[in-house]
């Protein structure tokens, strides 16, 4: 170190945290969120953050994103040249940036999120979000028998109740007529938009030629960037999430662009850690404070790194100021990673 510069003390910790319930992802069932925390030491304060891809659906690998991280730890490779490679490294290195953002009492609106169950299960979720204070829920479709994705859908959007909007996020499952026949289904004033309808982008024309329905785009803007630049009509939203995406120089050009067109910022996440979720809400808290945000993912997660799970309450979760992490980071649930 030379004299004047500041002394920077970096570690890496991984963690298991299992989910209530199995959670399937990208084609094969999930029983726990792992990933690793970044620990950062500036003159005397501390930083964490959370880099958490995921197998299947990120470019990197866990086991990939770790080694990498053994390495930046060990001296070999400079923290830089992983941050420039992997996505969530990048993603977790602007957390430490970003840590006076959120004032202690900022709350952001959530989306809830609606994983499966039977078409009444489904119902009744959405009628239960309703009264829990959401006005908003997303459900997944494009798992099931496309059949069965239609009842889900029309069910739904007949008996959801008033004053609450519903997302259906299909993970780019189907082709063109099936997704025309999923719009005109779910035509109604209750619904925000649809996600990602399409395996193949090149049907975006003929899919908006086809329905007036309004669409998103979620991990379309990293696989296929060209296609949000288009001027499309029914374009609603740009669904954010930053693990994927990578750190505020890849995030805020995409929210540029957003306001441009006039379409909305979701801020959304992976299967993080309550740091990565309190990082991703404060950019939502940055970016679009008044979007519900897709960060229910957190409600998967039976335990946390938090020795105090984070408050969500009347379908807002509050997000605590980010140098309140290192007072909640619980190490007994971590291990040093090196």
């Amino acid at each position: 170190m030379r004299t004047g510069e500041t002394a920077v003390d970096r570690s890496v910790f991984s963690y298991r945290l299992p989910l209530h319930h199995p959670v399937r992802i990208a084609g094969s069932e999930r029983t726990h969120a792992v990933g690793f925390l970044l620990r950062e030491e500036v003159a005397g304060q501390v930083r964490w953050a959370n880099a958490a891809p995921l197998d299947g659906y990120s470019r990197e690998s866990v086991r990939e994103t770790g080694d990498a991280l053994r390495s930046c730890v060990a001296g070999r490779i400079p923290w830089s040249d992983v941050a420039e490679r992997y996505a969530s490294v990048r993603w977790a290195m602007a957390g430490w940036s970003m840590h006076g953002w959120a004032p202690a009492e900022s709350s952001i609106p959530l989306a809830r999120l609606i994983t499966g169950g039977t078409v009444d299960s489904i119902v009744d979720q959405v009628a239960a979000a309703q009264r829990d204070g959401y006005r908003v829920v997303k459900i997944k479709v494009g798992g099931r028998v496309f059949d069965d994705d239609l009842l889900v859908a029309r069910t739904v959007m007949r008996e959801a109740p008033s004053g609450i909007k519903v997302r259906f996020d299909a993970n780019r499952a189907w082709p063109v007529d099936q997704a025309v026949r999923f719009a005109r289904a779910v035509a109604s004033d209750r619904l925000d938009y649809v996600e990602e309808p399409l395996a193949d982008p090149s049907g975006y024309a003929a899919f908006e030629d086809q329905s007036e329905t309004p669409w998103a785009l979620d991990e379309s803007l990293v696989r296929v960037p060209d296609l949000c630049r288009e001027p499309w009509r029914r374009l609603v939203a740009y669904v954010l999430k930053p693990s994927l995406i990578g750190g505020l120089i890849d995030l805020l050009p995409l929210v540029e662009e957003a306001r441009r067109f006039g379409r909305r910022i979701v801020v959304s996440a992976l299967y993080e850690s309550g740091v990565g979720i309190v990082h991703a809400a404060a950019l939502a808290a940055a970016v679009a404070p008044q979007e519900a945000a897709g960060l229910d993912t957190y409600g998967a997660l039976a335990s946390d790194v938090l020795g105090q799970a984070l408050e969500v309450a009347g379908g807002n979760l509050r997000v605590p100021h980010l140098a309140d992490l290192d007072r909640r980071v619980d190490r007994n649930r971590l291990e040093l990673w090196s």
